[in-house]
């Protein structure tokens, strides 16, 4: 998608929210744990302000190896399938979440009462 594409969207995107009382914004984040993102003005948002995506997140998954040697990832346990309950259950974990000095792209909702973390910038 061409540079010209984005700016179009994010436009759009942020006419719509202005509309709503919502906004699009960017921040800086000042510390991980705990979470607080430095937003425009140097107001600095605590972690009781903010929504992280869970894409944004460190994350674990349980898979097994089967017999034939392939990996099952599972969500969570309801989706183990029930000729895979004998194999030895791991976790799997994916370091994907935010570091101290990110630009990332925030919502605020709730009259700005709360904030979305939606991606990084």
């Amino acid at each position: 998608m061409s540079d010209k594409a984005i700016k179009r969207i994010y436009e759009a995107l942020k006419n719509e929210l202005d509309k709503s009382g919502n906004s699009l914004i960017y921040g800086t984040v000042v510390s991980t744990n705990p979470l607080s993102v430095r937003i425009e003005n140097n107001i600095t948002l605590p972690a009781s302000f903010l929504v992280v995506a869970n894409h944004l997140r460190e994350r674990q998954y349980k898979y097994i190896t089967d017999a034939g040697g392939n990996r099952h990832i599972y969500l969570s346990d309801k989706h183990l399938k029930p000729e895979h309950q004998e194999y030895e259950t791991r976790l799997m974990t994916f370091y994907e979440g935010l570091e101290d000095g990110e630009r990332v792209v925030l919502l605020s909702f709730n009259n700005g009462q709360k904030f979305y973390i939606a991606e990084r910038a």
